[in-house]
């Protein structure tokens, strides 16, 4: 595997932590009736938790 392929998929997970998080805040925002940025960030962790979230690392490395 050369170099940018591997970076590649070191970025993925990240990539798709971010695009849940925010399609949780937005279907959140839209059911409220309300922008994502009124929303209680502690709101969409815990919706994020409830779904299987893993939001903080499960050990040390």
């Amino acid at each position: 595997m050369d170099l940018v392929a591997h970076n590649s998929t070191r970025s993925t997970v990240s990539c798709l932590i971010c695009g849940e998080a925010a399609g949780t805040a937005a279907a959140m925002a839209a059911a409220a009736g309300r922008e994502p940025r009124e929303l209680d960030p502690q709101a969409v962790r815990e919706a994020l938790r409830q779904g299987g979230a893993l939001l903080e690392p499960t050990s040390k490395v």
